[in-house]
Parts: structure tokens; C-alpha cells; sequence
């Protein structure tokens, strides 16, 4: 089985494609200003993290990410960089993998969570991410670390806040 891309040009779906090394996108986002999209997910082969480029609508080729197991939602605060957030279960940690230039240029383990599900950015240096244990952590840079445990009441999510 392979994903899909599902064109909508206009408010109009246009005609579905597979897309071989895919088993499914769970997130798109595209750059600001532009027709450049990834989309997140799972390759095929089970078990290896998914960038997608779509360009104008038409997915390029998929992009297997080593060192994460599943990618569940992308971002693009810029017009040349996107981040996606996601697993690596190998290790049972969560990921982030930067997008720049059309390929995936870094992937950072964060040891404080099992999986982040979730993540938007407000700009290039500012993101909030959403973690899928209520025993996770705000946290994470590109320069330092900082860690902080969830309140006690927090019921199924919390944040991290990504300062980059």
C-alpha cells in the first residue's frame, strides 16, 4: 500500500496519486509564498520517517528519514525551512527534523518525550510543540536544553516550547 496526494487547486480536489515509498502522510505544510509543500509521515517500508516534496501539486520523490520511525506533523515558519516533529522508537524518543533546500538537512533526538505529535511556529525562533505523554517536558533548542516537568493535573498533552 502506498499513501496519496490529493491536489485542491481552487477549493477543487483533483485527481488522487499514489505515491511509491509511502504508507502514509499524516501533515502537510507548505513555504510561505510559495507552491513548495512536505508533507510528514511514515515511508514504506514500515518503521523510517517521511518527508514528502510536492511542488505545484505534484509529489517528488519521498524522503525515508533515519533516526525517526514516524514523522506526525510539519511546519514552515519560513520560506526556505520547514520542521517536522515525530518518533524514534528505537531509542523512545521524540524527534525534530529540519527541511531546508528541498531534503532534510538535521534530526535531533529529544530523550524528554516518547513522541511528539504536533507543532507550529510563529516564526523561525519560536515554536510550540505537543507531546503525546502527560509525563513529558517543556523543552528543547538548538542551543541549549532546558527541561521542566509537566504539571501534575495535565491530562493528555502538554507543550514544549522550542526556542531556536
Amino acid at each position: 500500500a502506498h499513501g496519496r496526494v490529493l491536489p485542491i487547486t481552487n477549493g477543487s480536489p483533483g485527481a488522487g496519486a499514489a505515491v511509491p515509498g509511502t504508507l502514509y502522510q499524516s501533515a502537510v505544510a507548505c513555504l510561505p509564498g510559495s507552491t513548495t509543500c512536505y508533507a510528514s509521515g511514515e515511508a514504506s517500508p514500515k518503521d523510517q520517517g517521511l518527508v514528502l516534496p510536492i511542488v505545484d501539486g505534484v509529489p517528488g520523490a519521498a524522503i525515508a528519514v533515519k533516526g525517526s520511525t514516524n514523522l506526525d506533523d510539519v511546519t514552515c515558519p519560513t520560506s526556505t525551512t520547514c520542521y517536522a516533529s515525530g518518533l524514534n522508537q528505537a531509542v523512545d524518543a521524540a524527534v525534530i527534523v529540519t527541511i531546508h533546500g528541498g531534503g532534510v538537512s538535521a534530526v535531533a533526538t529529544v530523550s524528554a518525550s516518547s513522541e511528539l505529535v504536533g507543532i507550529g511556529c510563529t516564526s523561525a525562533t519560536l515554536c510550540l510543540q505537543r507531546a503525546s505523554e502527560r509525563t513529558s517536558r517543556w523543552v528543547w533548542s538548538s542551543t541549549r536544553r532546558s527541561e521542566r516537568a509537566a504539571p501534575p493535573n495535565a491530562c493528555c498533552y502538554c507543550c514544549w516550547l522550542t526556542q531556536r
